[in-house]
């Protein structure tokens, strides 16, 4: 059983982003300008780099992601044991996939490989906002997912579905949108700084939309007085918002 206060989980998440920006600021500050520092040193100050994809900032958004998928799982797993359910429990079992599948990719960096492909089809983009060209497979994945769920999403609550939009807008500006104009900086200008601070808006955009995300997911879950457990029990446990 899950006892937990949906408004703190949000704090807690948000002051982590908050403290993995100033981490990833600083440790770009120290490695821009002590380039010839030893590799160790060097080594150290990554693990707070969020371009670094073994660092401590892309291990916390691959477990934000995983919570994510989790608890949109968890709420589906309820929504079907009412007897009166219809078949939206389907469409949280799809958020649900589709965020343990982001939580893999983020680890595994599965998107980075669509790049190959969609570059044998388009050829060479460099210098465009496309420099990464992932994010054209990533646009069509959007308007993949947004038309199947678009329905769904706007019959919630309207509390739900406002929270969820604007997860969904801030995780897509990020993703996408941060990371096509980072692109475009680091193939006409480099990987200076300043790209380190597209990196950082790209970040911060992702974990404070998935954040958001889970609050939605976690407040929606209190307010239809769903438990987040795999038992069949009907007997309801207080949790707050």
């Amino acid at each position: 059983m899950l006892h937990y206060s949906a408004t703190k989980i949000l704090k807690v998440l948000l002051l982590t982003v908050a403290l993995l920006a100033v981490l990833h600021v600083g440790a770009s500050i120290i490695l821009v300008n002590d380039p010839s520092m030893d590799i160790a040193t060097a080594s150290f100050f990554q693990l707070f780099n969020m371009d670094n994809e073994v660092s401590i900032p892309t291990w916390f958004e691959q477990m934000l992601l995983a919570v994510a998928g989790t608890v949109a799982l968890l709420i589906a797993y309820c929504a079907r044991q009412k007897e009166s359910a219809n078949r939206e429990w389907r469409y949280w079992l799809g958020l649900g996939l589709i965020f343990v599948g982001l939580s893999i990719d983020e680890g595994a960096g599965v998107h980075e490989l669509f790049g190959s492909v969609v570059s044998f089809f388009t050829g060479d983009l460099s210098g465009t906002i496309f420099n990464f060209s992932w994010v054209i497979a990533g646009i069509l994945f959007v308007g993949a997912v947004a038309a199947v769920f678009v329905r769904f999403i706007f019959a919630l609550p309207r509390r739900t579905y406002m929270y969820l939009f604007l997860s969904a807008a801030l995780f897509i500006s990020g993703a996408i949108g941060a990371e096509m104009f980072g692109g475009y900086h680091a193939s006409n200008i480099g990987w200076d700084f300043s790209y380190s601070l597209f990196v950082l808006l790209e970040e911060v955009l992702e974990m404070t939309g998935i954040s958001i995300f889970v609050y939605a997911l976690l407040d929606y879950a209190t307010s239809n007085n769903m438990k987040l457990t795999l038992t069949r029990s009907e007997a309801a446990e207080p949790v707050t918002r």
